[in-house]
C-alpha cells in the first residue's frame, strides 16, 4: 500500500459520534463498514448558500422536479456513453451504431438526452481531429472504496498512452469540485484500494450540454506534466482537508449535543464557583 495513506489520520475513524453517523451512510461499505460518499463530503464542506437560496426562490416542489429531471437525464446519458464506448473499444465493434430504443425515454427527457449524447460524440470527434484518440477502455461505473470514503468512477479510459479517470457531467459548467472528486478517486487508487486498475496517469472531466446539440467542455490533467501534476496533488491535499473537517465536524456536533443533554447553566456555574 502506498505510504501516502498516512496523510489521512486513522484517529478520524475513532472519534466519538462517527459510529452513530454511519447509520446514514448506505451507499458504500469498506469491509462491511459504511463510509460516506465523496460527493456528500464535498457538498457538506462547500458553500451551498447560493443553491439553498435558489431552491427557496423557485419553491420546493419545482426544485424537486428539476433535480429529478437532471438526475434522470444524467443517468440515461451515462448509460448511453457506457454502451457506446463498451461496444466500440471493449467489444471492438468498429461499425457500431448506437442501438438504443429511444421510445423508452420519457418525452420530457428525450431532447435533453439527445443533446447531451451528441455533445459526447462531438467531443470524441474533436479529439480525433486534434490527432488524439481513445485507445482502450478499462471499464465504467467502477467503485473505489477506502476506510474513509467511497465513490464510483464513471470511466477509466486510455488516451494517447495514458490512462485517465474520467467523469462525465451534464451540468451547466465544469465546477472545481469535479476536480476534487476525481482527485479523491485517484488518491484511493494510489493508496492501493483498487489494485486491479491500470496505472493511472491523469484525471479528466467531460461536460456535455443538455440544452444544446453537440456542445461540450473538457478539462484534463496529466500527471506527467509537472504543472498539471501539481494541480492534482493540491486537489488531493484539499480533499484530505475537507475529509478531516467532515469527520471532526461530526465529532464536534456529537460532543455539543451530548454536553447539552448532561449540563445546563446552573450546573456549570455551580461547579465553577
Amino acid at each position: 500500500m502506498n505510504n501516502a495513506i498516512t496523510f489521512i489520520e486513522d484517529e478520524l475513524l475513532k472519534l466519538a459520534g462517527i459510529e452513530e453517523e454511519r447509520k446514514e451512510w448506505n451507499h458504500y461499505k469498506y469491509n462491511n463498514i459504511p463510509v460516506p460518499r465523496v460527493s456528500h463530503i464535498l457538498s457538506q464542506c462547500s458553500d451551498n448558500d447560493y443553491l439553498i437560496q435558489w431552491a427557496a426562490n423557485i419553491g420546493r416542489r419545482k426544485y424537486d422536479a428539476i433535480r429529478e429531471k437532471a438526475l434522470t437525464v444524467g443517468t440515461i446519458v451515462h448509460e448511453l456513453i457506457d454502451q457506446y464506448l463498451t461496444s466500440k473499444y471493449i467489444d471492438k465493434n468498429s461499425d457500431y451504431k448506437l442501438d438504443y430504443d429511444w421510445s423508452l425515454i420519457d418525452p420530457m427527457y428525450k431532447e435533453s438526452v439527445v443533446n447531451a449524447f451528441s455533445g459526447f460524440t462531438s467531443w470524441e470527434l474533436s479529439l480525433n481531429c486534434k490527432g488524439y484518440q481513445i485507445e482502450d477502455v478499462y471499464g465504467f461505473e467502477i467503485p473505489i472504496i477506502t476506510p474513509w470514503y467511497g465513490g464510483t468512477i464513471d470511466g477509466i479510459i486510455k488516451i494517447q498512452g495514458v490512462w485517465y479517470i474520467v467523469d462525465f457531467k451534464t451540468s451547466k459548467q465544469i465546477d472545481e469540485s469535479y476536480i476534487l472528486q476525481t482527485a479523491a478517486y485517484l488518491y484511493g487508487i494510489e493508496c492501493g484500494f483498487l489494485p486491479e486498475a491500470p496505472k493511472i496517469g491523469g484525471i479528466g472531466i467531460i461536460r456535455v450540454d443538455k440544452n444544446k446539440l453537440s456542445t461540450f467542455d473538457d478539462l484534463f490533467l496529466n500527471k506527467h506534466n509537472p504543472y498539471q501534476n501539481d494541480i492534482i496533488i493540491k486537489a488531493q491535499e484539499c480533499f484530505r482537508s475537507y475529509l478531516t473537517a467532515y469527520y471532526r465536524t461530526i465529532n464536534h456536533i456529537y460532543n455539543i449535543q451530548t454536553f447539552s443533554k448532561l449540563y445546563d447553566s446552573r450546573t456549570i456555574f455551580k461547579n465553577n464557583i
